[in-house]
């Protein structure tokens, strides 16, 4: 009777037991879920701050949680903390492989960082792991944006043309690939790589046609280059500039071309219209236009690869009917508000200059002047107005600790935007290059900077450590060694303007001869060279028989005005915004990424705290406070921030 009730006792405890862990098991499965729906509620709502937290606590809860391992990753992008997002789906795609989502994500946080080839390796460790189609398909898409950059694909026998492999992102950013070149036929085509950079040139031998073939991983493309005994370089049309058509007139324009020796050329182009508002009659170089149809047209000549345009206006019999012609120099663009094809008299129209990334609106020319980007303007007649673009300009600043020296392309200290440049550091006889500090961080000598904002870069080199007896083997083997006789060219420019330079780097052999083309910017004009070299043409050429030093100068074109009489009051301009500027410092070592230096007041500039190798983010100090490395201010007043960085000890690594 006993072991009758120990039995029923011990059944009933296994079934109290056993709900128990059903109500447990339930439970918890509620408060994952519910705990995942105000995760998404957060994102949702753009408190991505909020968002991270709750998305941790699932992956607590939960580590096999995919989807919010993927909006955890997700919102650390949305807050600026990418090595967070890698990290986090890192993790991820280590724990469950299978997972598509984590290589699409994690490839495109890579190519939004600029680092390609990790794109790259993703998507293919991805195509191994998983069957998701997704991932091929983001394979498919970073392959395609893969192009050869260089337009032209004729090459003038005896002349060169330099061309990249680039990655573009669709907003003009473009990302050079190191890339392996071959040329089918070499005694056609001679493929030379470009010194300390990701660039080939493609020197014409004799004329002919023969393929390039580019490989990048993966990648293949073949590029067919032309090869001629002369290569269309640059048009000049008589006249320049036309005035606008009376409908039945007739006008004929003439061309001019010049090769890649800038020597005249006699070619048989192509002439088209675009609007066929003119009638068009070509002849070799010649072309006839008669108007028959009032409008804007364009008129275009093509050759070779080569191709120029020239706008065309005809007027109608309506003396209240006007055109508008828009025309850019740089880049950018100009938006015509409304956008239509004809004008009367008394409309009233708001033209907007708007640049392309890293470039300025300066200001109008034409039949309207000024430098506001946004004006309007009161129809009274055709319009033709010119939006002119100047590329941003950004300061170099280089220092060195230790002994040594750095080397680049150009030893100006002011760079366009987008520029890159090489920087090569050099020891002193018996230091040992180390690193790059500040905005450049590598540990090789050879490194690659692109101009986005003001650059501070540090070369650092350390004293070897060596016994006596190293100091005499290395003494008696650099006697042995017959050095070659190098000469420095320290290149300088005044005023607004560009220097090209046939070699690249700033010490050459002896007798090695090195061109420099000036190029001025737009409202500037070419004065001369000064220094080692006193001369007036844009272009010399230098020998390198001892060092010199060369400066361009530029200076503004000043235009004196048309006598006008006295314009009626206009009324006074809207104010423009008040700007402010948010200035960085560090202490410790690390630097700051800022989003803008100067902005509207209201606006808010974000900044990343980003240490140095064997440093940590510690805090923010001035205007904003916080332990989180990426913040952002509203400016409403000149502000400063400094990021406090400490060092990481080893026996903290250890614990860790």
């Amino acid at each position: 009777m006993n072991v009758k009730r120990l039995l029923v006792f011990i059944a009933l405890l296994g079934i109290a037991a056993a709900a128990t862990i059903f109500t447990v098991n339930a439970v918890q499965a509620n408060t994952l879920e519910e705990q995942y729906e105000r995760a998404n509620e957060a994102f949702q709502a753009e408190e991505f701050e909020k968002s991270v937290e709750l998305y941790l606590e699932v992956l607590e809860m939960d580590a096999s949680h995919q989807e919010a391992r993927r909006k955890l990753a997700q919102s650390y992008i949305h807050l600026d903390r990418m090595e967070e997002a890698v990290q986090t789906l890192n993790e991820g795609i280590y724990a469950a492989p299978e997972a598509g989502a984590l290589y699409t994500l994690l490839s495109d946080v890579y190519s939004n960082e600029g680092d390609i080839e990790k794109a790259y390796r993703t998507l293919k460790k991805g195509l191994r792991y998983s069957e998701d189609p997704s991932v091929q398909e983001t394979y498919d898409h970073l392959l395609s944006k893969i192009t050869i950059d260089g337009e032209r694909r004729y090459v003038q026998e005896g002349y060169e043309r330099e061309y990249h492999l680039v990655w573009s992102d669709g907003d003009g950013n473009h990302y050079p690939l190191e890339a392996e070149w071959t040329v089918e036929d070499p005694t056609i085509g001679e493929v030379t790589p470009v010194e300390e950079e990701p660039a080939v040139t493609v020197k014409g031998i004799k004329t002919g046609q023969t393929d390039v073939v580019v490989t990048w991983e993966d990648f293949t493309q073949t590029m067919n280059v032309n090869v001629e005994e002369q290569v269309l370089e640059e048009v000049t049309f008589s006249p320049e500039e036309l005035d606008a058509f009376s409908l039945g007139e007739s006008l004929t324009i003439e061309a001019t071309g010049k090769d890649a020796a800038g020597e005249e050329m006699s070619f048989e182009p192509e002439w088209a219209v675009t609007e066929g508002k003119v009638q068009l009659t070509s002849d070799g170089p010649s072309a006839t236009l008669t108007a028959e149809e009032s409008g804007l047209d364009v008129l275009t000549l093509s050759y070779q690869d080569f191709t120029k345009e020239l706008p065309v206006m005809v007027e109608g019999e309506s003396e209240s009917e006007s055109f508008i012609q828009t025309n850019v120099e740089g880049q950018g663009r100009i938006a015509v508000t409304p956008d239509q094809e004809s004008y009367e008299t008394g409309d009233v129209v708001q033209l907007q200059a708007i640049g392309e990334q890293g470039w300025t609106f300066v200001r109008w020319t034409g039949d309207i002047e000024g430098t506001q980007s946004t004006i309007e303007h009161t129809i009274d007649g055709h319009l033709n107005v010119t939006a002119i673009f100047e590329s941003n300009s950004h300061e170099l600043n280089l220092t060195i600790e230790g002994e040594g020296e750095i080397f680049r392309d150009s030893l100006t200290n002011t760079y366009s935007h987008g520029e890159t440049i090489s920087l090569r550091a050099r020891p002193a006889t018996g230091w040992t290059f180390a690193a790059w500090e500040g905005d450049l961080t590598s540990s090789t000598t050879s490194a690659r900077l692109t101009f986005d904002e003001d650059k501070q870069v540090r070369a650092v080199f350390v004293e070897e450590e060596q016994d006596e007896d190293e100091e005499v083997q290395e003494e008696e083997e650099q006697e042995e060694v017959k050095e070659t006789t190098k000469y420095r060219l320290n290149v300088g420019k005044s005023g607004k303007g560009t220097i090209k330079q046939s070699r690249s780097g700033s010490s050459f052999e002896d007798g090695l001869l090195v061109t420099l083309t000036a190029t001025p910017s737009n409202g500037y004009e070419f004065v001369g060279w000064r220094g080692d070299v006193n001369h007036s043409s844009r272009t010399v050429t230098i020998k390198m028989n001892s060092h010199y030093s060369v400066k361009a100068v530029f200076q503004e074109v000043t235009q004196e005005p048309d006598p006008e009489p006295e314009p009626d009051p206009q009324p006074e301009p809207e104010p423009e915004p008040e700007l402010y500027t948010l200035t960085t410092s560090t202490d410790g070592q690390g630097y700051i990424r800022v989003s803008k230096q100067t902005v509207p007041a209201g606006q808010r500039i974000s900044v990343q705290a980003i240490p140095a190798e064997g440093w940590t983010f510690v805090r923010w100090e001035g205007e904003t406070s916080g332990g989180s490395t990426s913040t952002s201010i509203k400016m409403n007043r000149n502000k400063h921030v400094t990021a406090v960085f400490k060092q990481v000890n080893e026996s903290d690594v250890e614990e860790e």
